[in-house]
């Protein structure tokens, strides 16, 4: 698909609907990849681990997100666009092969496997009757709206309300992923020191702050785009360690055997929201303005607090005995009482 955006440009027969239809096809693929790769670590390493394993696959993405505008920026500037096309679509090949060698000891044959129907109405019927679950699909699909909400108009809010440059902008995103990656190096201890759970509970209460704060900086002036940096940095930072948790805590609430049709439900979820949240954001940044459609944003975020705070109990309650090791600082304080 990639490949053939470069042959129809030396042709000279490359036109707009053609790369639509193949980013529209790679980003299909993309997620089909995605999906399976999160259904297959609980497989491939001890469940002990399952929370530094998805750390270190969110790390090895952060990297990559950072690392590969500033290669394609340089190499484009060396040989043009349709060129750069080409190791992308060897990249693809490479990572197909690798792939291929993966094998896992609880993956079924053909015989064994559910036909494609049955087998998604059995993962959507666990993903919404399974309540530790479902508090989990919920919150995300929350934060992920309130997320395309905000995104919508945080460009247009750093531009024409805090009045940033594009220098600035750019020194907001590197911090952006800086925290990303730090987010990738502390979940796992912070999950050693309050459990997944409480991990859970306390990355998306913090969000809040995080996220009221920008609508605040409206006002300041002076060193605004350090505190703006900061302030990326930090949601990076928590956004990080949630999905790290969430994705653990799915995967050792779910069955080996349901693990592809609910990751597959829970990215649905996550994913189907976005461009809602991106259409409602821009109407209400036309509407009511930038400033007052960030502070919505915020609301969202206390929204999407509510499951983890209030269902986290009952995760808790539905994880392996091993998993009770660590106490939740929410409700530790109240447990002696």
């Amino acid at each position: 698909m990639v490949t053939t955006s470069r042959l129809s440009s030396w042709y000279g027969a490359v036109d707009i609907a053609q790369l639509v239809l193949v980013t529209f096809l790679v980003g299909v693929a993309g997620m089909f990849f995605s999906i399976a790769n999160r259904s297959a670590l609980p497989h491939a390493v001890p469940e002990a681990m399952l929370s530094r394993a998805f750390a270190r696959q969110e790390s090895v993405t952060t990297v990559i997100d950072i690392a590969a505008p500033l290669i394609v920026g340089q190499l484009i500037r060396a040989f043009t666009a349709p060129v750069v096309i080409i190791p992308a679509a060897i990249a693809r090949i490479l990572s197909a092969a690798f792939s291929g060698r993966i094998r896992l000891a609880a993956e079924p044959d053909a015989e064994g496997r559910e036909p494609f129907g049955p087998a998604m109405r059995t993962g959507l019927r666990f993903s919404l009757r399974n309540v530790p679950v479902r508090t989990i699909v919920l919150s995300t699909a929350l934060m992920n709206f309130g997320l395309a909400l905000g995104s919508s108009v945080q460009t247009l809010y750093y531009v024409h309300t805090i009045h940033l440059s594009p220098g600035e902008i750019g020194m907001v995103l590197t911090g952006a992923g800086i925290g990303s990656l730090l987010g990738t190096l502390v979940a796992p201890q912070a999950v050693s020191a309050l459990g997944e759970v409480g991990v859970f509970r306390l990355s998306s209460l913090v969000l809040i702050p995080i996220v009221a704060a920008l609508p605040l900086m409206a006002g300041l002036g002076g060193a605004v785009v350090l505190l703006i940096a900061a302030q990326a940095a930090l949601y990076s930072v928590a956004v990080v360690i949630y999905n790290v948790n969430s994705y653990t805590l799915a995967a050792k609430l779910t069955p080996k055997n349901l693990l592809g049709r609910q990751m597959s439900f829970m990215g649905f979820a996550g994913m189907g929201v976005v461009p809602i949240g991106s259409i409602i954001g821009g109407v209400l940044g036309d509407s009511i303005g930038l400033t007052s459609t960030l502070w919505i944003w915020a609301g969202t975020a206390i929204l999407a607090a509510m499951p983890s705070i209030f269902g986290g109990t009952r995760i808790r309650g539905a994880l392996p005995t091993t998993d009770h090791d660590v106490p939740d600082p929410l409700t530790a304080g109240t447990a002696s009482r």
